[in-house]
This record gives structure tokens, sequence and C-alpha cells, in this order.
């Protein structure tokens, strides 16, 4: 996405950009053997150039290469130039970085040689900007100030001021955001004698250097100073990018609502534009949002949603950008294997770039998941990767070099090796602070307080995480893990000097921040901390409240590590089903983008044109025709496959569908014991299949007893009976129902063995509301404590059980063997009557 930014501001700054051109026109001029040679390449340089590069490059290819035949025969030096320029532009476009730089080289070349200085100047800039890309700074710096030393006093003040732009961004990609600063300014200073009105991009560029330099208020400033220029502009290109960078202000902020906000403004108004790649990374960009906010099946939604327009432009970096988010989220959602599969793909695509900067971050990436998974000598092996990479880049690698080093550190401690992890804090703290990444600074001075602590030199452990505390409190932003987690460390360090009250002071500290971000591992260890410390001081009672709450987050973080394989197996399984469902729009578009690829070809015989105009002319009405029949038919049979039948008509007849409320309604869980373990001897494959099987059977009995499936949870399907249409037999239904499903499932495991699942199955009797959720992706869905105890029921019952409430007992207890379990502890609850119920009396 920054290189096409890049391209567009080049374009707008030489004004050779235009949309408003007549294709047929220039090409029959091109056609016309009549015409002069130089009118003829004129024709076809503003038609492969203006025409296609930014929509089509692989257009702008094929007729820049004709062009450039007939120039090379004719030896006019400044078409050779221009043509191979088109090239290079188009190969930039397609992220063919080394293409794109031999290509720029020549028409350097040849625009010096022919003293076609404009050219030369535009075409160096564009060079200097495939650098920047390939992450060789310095020598995009290196062109940069030699195109102002030979060419400054030549030209105008904008084409100037865009040049200093393009070395602040420079700098900024090498973090020497004061030099950054210096040219911007700059650059501003001369759109300001000029009274040139089109500054938005430098303000947006502006904005994001004070947002990297956290000083909240002018970053606010020029975010909207781009906004307020390109309304004046009347330049909705220019208002999604401010947009875009609001949103992403108000993200680096915690203000997530706002950012969301901006967000979908921007989608919005690029969707009006059909600004696919702008689209893309808008995506992409509330992808980042909703990881923060760890809704991770909205964060895979909006990232495979950016990754699908991407392939289908062949833009391979903003690929590889998807493919490194997506191993960001997978990574949290602590499917390591899939993350480091993403994390691989981005790999391949930035080596293929020649990206070494990103290279290095993802090796550090790759290293940090095989150290969680406690793989230590391969990510030795990827950190060290990561950290050759970062030094022989220079300056631009030093962040990520830093972030390598603390991941050997953190190998060190684990491994106990205290001095050693000490040694490497201690590397990258020197590094962070050379380069002012209060980030890394604040983990660094963490893990060193951290490894004093263990090495009981709680003097230095105390300079140290008082430094951290003092440089958090320095942000303008909250950053609330690590200020839990310094709490915590100084509680640490306070319990082992035997200062109790500083102790719980800072633990209290930590669990209250842990619990405003709801970070289960940070409640977890507050928690475990506050109980040492009242055990200690002989509080029985608060130290056993403390160790509870700790048991509790440590089985929540089990319980969630058991249920995120199948959660994103769900994520991955519904997109694919929407990407079906958008299957005939894409089939519709791609034959309508056929026949336009084919009438530009055919342009070159009229004779042909009309024979092909009037063959495929018809062959697509009819094409579309029967597409649009089918269409309709289909979308009817996925509309029940979503809602119940009645709920359809109504969403149909009326565009919406109300929220109903149901007296008695029997509720059903089922969920898998011993999943995870399962699930590791099996490929993920395999896995698939095998959730596919038993689902595919529980829709089937379910269908039987006319029961409404509502949705799968992961591993755990929810159905209910009683609704939309009220009936009087919904208790028996569901248990016949639940009978059957244990039933099948206990045939499955004689058949299969210990490979397969056993299933826990929980039912629930009371009122429920039900009603449709979404505007985009309609999904029926049922609220209510019914819905709650129903679940309780299903993580109260045993592998291979039917456990029943006793609202449910009392409606099937004369038709079924029913066993009193007594009155048994439920989460939220408290006690409550549990039945297993076996077959009927």
């Amino acid at each position: 996405m920054k290189h096409l930014l890049f391209l567009i501001l080049i374009l707008i700054s030489n004004q050779v950009f235009s949309q408003n051109i007549n294709k047929d026109s220039l090409l029959n001029e091109w056609n016309n053997k009549q015409l002069n040679d130089t009118i003829r390449l004129q024709s076809l340089d503003k038609l492969a150039f203006d025409g296609f590069v930014s929509t089509a490059p692989d257009s702008t290819i094929y007729y820049a290469k004709k062009g450039l035949i007939l120039s090379n025969k004719l030896n006019f030096g400044e078409f050779q130039g221009k043509f191979n320029y088109s090239i290079g532009v188009a190969n930039y476009v397609k992220s063919n970085f080394d293409t794109a730089e031999v290509y720029f080289i020549r028409s350097n070349e040849l625009f010096k040689k022919n003293n076609a200085t404009p050219m030369l100047y535009t075409s160096s800039r564009m060079l200097a900007g495939v650098f920047k890309e390939k992450g060789k700074n310095q020598e995009a710096l290196d062109i940069l100030f030699q195109l102002i030393n030979d060419y400054g006093k030549l030209a105008s003040k904008p084409r100037l001021a865009n040049t200093y732009s393009d070395i602040g961004a420079n700098y900024i990609a090498v973090s020497k955001y004061e030099e950054a600063k210096i040219y911007y300014i700059k650059a501003l200073d001369l759109f300001n004698e000029d009274k040139n009105t089109n500054v938005a991009n430098l303000h947006l560029r502006l904005s994001n250097l004070y947002r990297k330099l956290n000083d909240k208020e002018l970053a606010l400033k020029h975010s909207l100073l781009c906004l307020k220029n390109a309304e004046e502009n009347n330049n909705d290109y220019q208002k999604g990018l401010a947009l875009g960078n609001l949103a992403n202000f108000y993200d680096q902020y915690s203000e997530y609502s706002n950012a969301l906000e901006y967000h979908i403004k921007a989608i919005e108004l690029y969707k009006k534009m059909d600004n696919k790649k702008e689209l893309a990374k808008q995506f992409n960009n509330i992808g980042n949002t909703h990881l923060r906010l760890e809704e991770y099946d909205k964060a895979i939604y909006y990232y495979n949603e950016s990754l699908v327009i991407k392939k289908e432009l062949g833009y391979e970096k903003g690929m590889s950008i998807s493919y490194l988010a997506l191993g960001a989220v997978y990574t949290h959602l602590s499917n390591l294997k899939k993350a480091n599969e993403y994390y691989i793909k981005a790999l391949k695509i930035m080596e293929k770039i020649g990206n070494e900067d990103e290279i290095a971050i993802l090796y550090a990436n790759i290293g940090n998941n095989y150290s969680s998974q406690n793989f230590n000598e391969k990510a030795i092996e990827y950190y060290n990767k990561s950290i050759h990479t970062s030094k022989a880049i220079g300056e631009l690698g030093e962040k990520n070099l830093a972030f390598a080093i603390i991941g050997l550190g953190t190998i060190a401690s684990k491994e106990e090796n205290h001095e050693q992890a000490i040694n490497y804090n201690k590397e990258a703290l020197a590094i962070s602070e050379k380069i002012e990444d209060n980030i890394n600074r604040i983990i660094c001075l963490n893990n060193l307080g951290h490894e004093y602590i263990k090495l009981k030199q709680y003097n230095k452990a105390k300079e140290y995480l008082l430094k951290a505390l003092e440089l958090i409190e320095k942000q303008d932003f909250d950053d609330i893990k690590n200020i839990s987690s310094t709490y915590r460390h100084l509680g640490n360090l306070y319990l082992e000097l035997k200062n109790y009250s500083k102790a719980q002071q800072y633990a209290n500290r930590s669990l209250t921040l842990a619990k405003k971000i709801e970070s289960i591992k940070h409640i977890k260890d507050a928690s475990e901390l506050l109980y040492k410390i009242h055990k200690e001081l002989g509080n029985k009672s608060k130290a056993f409240d403390h160790y509870e709450m700790y048991i509790l987050m440590k089985d929540s973080l089990l319980n969630e590590e058991n249920q995120r394989l199948l959660l994103q197996k769900e994520y991955e399984y519904n997109y694919e089903k929407q990407y079906l469902a958008d299957s005939l729009s894409f089939a519709k578009e791609q034959a309508i983008k056929d026949l336009e690829i084919a009438e530009q070809q055919a342009n070159i015989s009229k004779q042909r044109i009309a024979l092909f105009s009037s063959g495929i002319g018809l062959l697509l009405v009819g094409f579309l025709s029967f597409f649009i029949y089918k269409g309709k038919k289909r979308s009817d049979e996925l509309l029940l496959n979503i809602l119940p039948y009645e709920t359809a008509q109504e969403l149909k007849r009326k565009g919406s569908a109300a929220a109903k409320e149901y007296e008695k309604v029997t509720v059903l869980f089922t969920d898998f014991k011993g999943f995870t373990q399962a699930a590791s001897r099996m490929s993920p494959k395999e896995l698939v299949a095998e959730i596919n099987e038993c689902f595919k059977a529980f829709d089937q009995i379910t269908e039987k007893y006319k029961i409404e499936k509502i949705k799968t949870i992961g591993d755990a399907y929810m159905a209910a009976s009683g609704l939309p249409t009220k009936n009087q037999t919904h208790p028996q239904d569901v248990v016949n129902a639940a009978i059957e499903i244990r039933d099948f499932m206990l045939d499955l495991r004689k058949r299969k063995g210990e490979n397969t699942f056993e299933i826990r199955i929980g039912i629930h009797t009371g009122p429920v509301i039900a009603g449709i959720v979404g505007i985009k992706k309609f999904q029926y869905d049922i609220w209510g404590d019914t819905v709650n105890i129903a679940s309780r029921m299903e993580s109260n019952s045993q592998a291979g059980k039917i456990n029943i409430s006793h609202a449910t007992y009392e409606l099937v207890k004369d038709q079924y063997n029913c066993e009193y379990r007594g009155e048994i502890q439920a989460k939220g609850k408290g006690l409550v009557k549990m039945y297993f119920v076996d077959s009927k009396s």
C-alpha cells in the first residue's frame, strides 16, 4: 500500500496523472500508420501510462514494449526513456522491485543522455522509492540528495518540496525522527511559499511522524489538517487517507471506538470509489484494531478480506503484510504452528522482493513462536538469523535487533541462566536507548529487574524496576500490560524484602490494571502474588480468595487453549462459506473483465471487433441470465441454511425480523472432552474431517426431531427446540436427540478407538429471547439465563453422559430413566440440582 501512495504522490506532484483519456482514440492513433511516428509514439505513451499504470499494469507493460520496439528502431532517445520508465512504474505497482530497478536505471540513463531533466527528476525519485521498498534507505537518500544538488535550483517549489518529503520518509524508516522532522518542515515551508493547496499528503506524513514521537497534540492537528485540505480540494482519495490516518491515531492511543468509527468511514468511501488497493489496506488496519481488542474472529475476517483483494490484484508485498497479520492472530490464539505457516508465506514473498528489514522481523517472530512452544534450539536459530540480518542492514535494523536479542534473553531466563539473560537484556537496552525505542526499553528494564530478583540482588532489581516505572509514567499512551507487569515485579521484590505493605500495594495496583484490560494471564500472576503475600501475613481468608482467583484464571487459560484451535478452524470455515457465497458475484465481474480485455485487444482489427461483439455479446447475456436464475435459487437455499423458515420469510418480506420472547424452550449444548489431546494426534485435515463427520451427524439428528440448530462455537454444538414454532414436545425431542447423539459418538469411538472424541451433553428448559444479530452476515441466535444454565449443564456433565437441569427433569421424568446427582456447584449459579438422563423408562 505504501508504494502505491508513493507512486500517486509522484504522479500528482509532476502533473502527469490523468484518468480522463479516450483509450480507443489513442489506440486508433497508434494503429494509424499514416500519422508521423512522433504522434503515434506520443499516443501510445499516454495510453500505456495514463490509461493503465494504476489499474492494469500488465497492459502498461504490453503497450510500452510495443512502443519501445519502434522507438529503439528509430533511435528516439526520449521515447526510449519514457517507455522504459512506464515499464518500471508498472513493475513497481506489481511489487516486482528488482525488475522496476533495472528499468528505472535504463530510463535515467536515457533521460540524462537526452537532457530530459523533468523526466530524469521523476524517474530518479521512483528509483529512490524502489530502494526504500527494498529496505535500502541509505541508497534512496543518496539519490534524493544528489537530485537536490544537481537539479534543486531548476526544480519547481512543489517538486522540491516533495523531494524533501521523500527524504523525511526515508529517515522515518530508519527511526531518525528528528532528521525527518527537519525535512518535512522544509517541505511544508516550500508548499506555503508557493501557496500550493495540495499538501494533504505532507500533513499525513507529519501526523505519522508526531505519532512516532508520541506528540499526541501535533499528531491530531496534522491529521485534521490533512482531512480539511482533502475536503477543500474535493479529493476523495486523500480524504480516505485522512480518515484512515485518524483511525490509526485513535488506535494508537487506545480510543478504539473512535478508531473503528473512522475505519468504517474510510472503508465506505473506498467502496464508493471502487479503490480496491486502499480498501485492502483499510481492511488490514481495522483488523489491527480488532486484534488489539482481542476480537480475534473479526481480526481474521478483515485480514482475509484484505488478502483476497491483494491476491486478485497480484499485490505481493501487500499479501505479505496480510500473512504477517494473520500470523500474529494465530500467535494470540496459541496456534503457533498455524502462525508460523503464515510467517513462512510472508517470508517467501519478502525474500523474493528483497526487503531485508521485513525478513529480519519475520525471523524474530518465528523465533518467538518456537520459544513459546519451548523449542528453544529452533528459537535460537531464528533469533540469530534475525540478528545477523538486522546487523547487515545497519541503522534500519536496530529496533528489530533489540527485539531479537530480548528473545535470546527470554530463553536464557527459562533455562535458569540468569547472568546470560542479564547480558542479553543490557545489550538490547543499550540499542533501545540509542534509538529511543521506549517500548523495548521498558521490556528490558522489567526483565532486568526480574532477573536480579532471581539472583537476590534486590538493590539492582529495585533500580531497574523504578526506571521502568518512571519511563512508563512519561508515556502519552497507556501501556497497561507493561505497567501491570512492572507493579507485579515490584510487588515480588518487596515480598522478597519482607516489606509486605509495599508488596501488597504494588500487587493490588497490578491486579487492578489487569482487571481493567481483562487480561487473564496478568490477573492470574497478580492473584498468585497476592496469595503469597497474604499467606505470609497470616490472612488465611484473603489468601484463600486470591488463591481461588489464581486457580480460576489458570483454568481459564487452559480452557482457552483447549478451545482456540477449534475456534480458529470455525473462523476459517465461516470465511470460506462467505467466499463461496460471493463467488457468483465474482464470476459475473470476471466475465465482464474478460470481455473488456478482449475488446481492447480487438481494437487492432475493426473486422474482428464486429465478429467478437456479435458472438460474445450474446454469449454473455446468456451466461449472466443463467447465473441470475441459479443465483436466486441458491440465495434462497443459503438463507434457509442460516435462518429458520419463518424468520427467513419475514426477513424477505420486511427487510428485517423482530426479536421474540419464548416462555419455554429446551436448549442443548454438546462439547468434546479431551479435545486438545485428541486434536494433537491429528493433522489439520484429519481434524476438520473428524469434526465435520460429527457435526454432520448432529445436524441430521436435530433435523429429524425438528430441533433448530443455533450455532457451533469451536468444538461446541448448540441447538434449541420450541422455537420459532412453539410446541409441547420440545423437552422430549431434545432428550431423544441427545440420546442419539451420545450413541452415535459411542459407536464412533468403538469403531475408531481413542483417536476420536468423547462427548459431554447438557440440557435446560426455560424462557429465551430469539432474533437475528448482524446486518451483513445474518445469524439467528438466542439469549437469556436459560442459555447460560444449559451451558453449565454441559460443562458439569461427564464423558458419554447427558446432564439435565431440574426444570427439564420435571418435564421428562415420567418418560426417561433419570439419576439424581445432587446439588452441584455451577460457575456463576451456585448450587444447582442436576440429573443424568439415560433412556426411556
